[in-house]
């Protein structure tokens, strides 16, 4: 399914009357219990290798989470508060299902950092999930409050680096 629905989102193929029919719910039943990290991965294997290597390593070096979630549909250019999560989940690359995979394109792209980051994303929480019937701009403060030590800054926050700034994470790069 939605295999399918990417070649209507992104190849321009005419969706289904089926394909028209489907919910969020629907949707998030089929992609929450599968092995991508991101729908657009649907889209190519060339993609779907991009997303996972790129989750991967931005979560690895600079500690950049990733929100990934099915919304309902609304109108072009709507805000964020109009996007009621249906099903979602911070930094879904540390599910097991999808951490494997994206350790065996670390391999294939970088293999001198697979361990590394392997052991990383093991070390990581699981997914932290959405809450569902929330907007998304709501969904996007997941996280209990946090120290002055937190390893992640809240957007909007003044400590955050400016533009041109070295990002230290104290990992290695390989």
């Amino acid at each position: 399914m939605m295999l399918n629905l990417a070649r209507v989102s992104f190849h321009g193929v005419t969706a289904s009357p089926t394909q028209q029919g489907l919910t969020p719910g629907d949707i998030a039943g089929e992609f929450s219990v599968d092995r991508a990290g991101d729908y657009y991965g649907y889209s190519t294997t060339r993609e779907d290798f991009a997303m996972l290597f790129e989750e991967a390593m931005m979560l690895y070096l600079f500690d950049v989470d990733r929100d990934v979630g099915i919304t309902n549909n609304p109108e072009s250019g709507a805000p964020c508060a109009d996007y009621i999560v249906e099903w979602g989940v911070r930094n879904r690359v540390t599910d097991p299902l999808v951490r494997a995979r994206a350790v065996r394109v670390i391999g294939d792209a970088l293999p001198e950092a697979q361990l590394a980051v392997e052991q990383h994303l093991m070390g990581e929480d699981p997914p932290t999930p959405m809450v569902a019937g929330q907007d998304w701009c709501t969904n996007r403060h997941l996280d209990p409050v946090e120290s002055e030590t937190s390893r992640r800054a809240s957007p909007g926050e003044d400590d955050r680096p400016a533009a041109g700034d070295t990002v230290e994470t104290g990992r290695p790069w390989l």
